[in-house]
């Protein structure tokens, strides 16, 4: 079973192409594909990663001793993808900043508690 197999390119009304997965997908996979995700919408880098990855798996030309080249090739140094990525990922900015300011206030609080 090649797992890029359960993975389709399509094209949107306005040309653009995007991945998405077969309807025959295993659960298992499409619940990888979730977790990949980490709770946002779907995505279109995310899921052309994931694919990417599937591929290599696929024809064997990645493994833990080489998990480090493969991401070093897939990384997009243009600054239209890098910018296009950092707009995707708005929504996770926010909550990193949330959670920031959360962990803030229990540091100040912790310091607090700690006072002589």
């Amino acid at each position: 079973m090649k797992l890029a197999s359960f993975f389709e390119t399509r094209t949107r009304d306005n040309g653009d192409k995007f991945v998405t997965c077969i309807d025959t997908t295993p659960e298992w996979l499409a619940a990888a594909i979730r977790d990949a995700h980490q709770g946002d919408m779907p995505s279109d880098w995310t899921y052309a990663t994931i694919l990417a990855v599937c591929e290599a798996i696929d024809d064997g030309s990645i493994d833990e001793d080489r998990i480090g080249e493969f991401a070093d090739a897939h990384v997009d140094i243009y600054t239209k993808a890098i910018y296009q990525w950092a707009a995707d990922m708005c929504m996770r900015a926010q909550a990193l900043d949330d959670l920031n300011a959360s962990l803030t206030k229990c540091d100040a609080a912790i310091a607090e508690l700690r006072l002589p």
